[in-house]
C-alpha cells in the first residue's frame, strides 16, 4: 500500500516547523543571556544557527 503525498508533505512542514522554532528558540535564549555575558555567547549562537540552517 502506497503512504499518501500529503503525509510526505505533513512530515516535512512539521519537521521544517520544528526546526525554525527550535533556531528561533535558540537565538532568543542567545540574545537573552547576551545582555548578561555578551562576548561568550554570540559566537556560539552563530554556531549553532550555521549548523541550524545546513539541516
Amino acid at each position: 500500500m502506497r503512504a499518501h503525498p500529503a503525509r510526505f508533505f505533513h512530515a516535512f512542514l512539521f519537521g521544517g516547523l520544528a526546526v525554525s522554532v527550535l533556531a528561533i528558540a535558540g537565538l532568543v535564549a542567545s540574545a537573552a543571556m547576551a545582555e548578561r555575558a555578551p562576548g561568550h555567547v554570540v559566537r556560539p549562537a552563530m554556531h549553532v544557527g550555521a549548523v541550524a540552517l545546513d539541516k
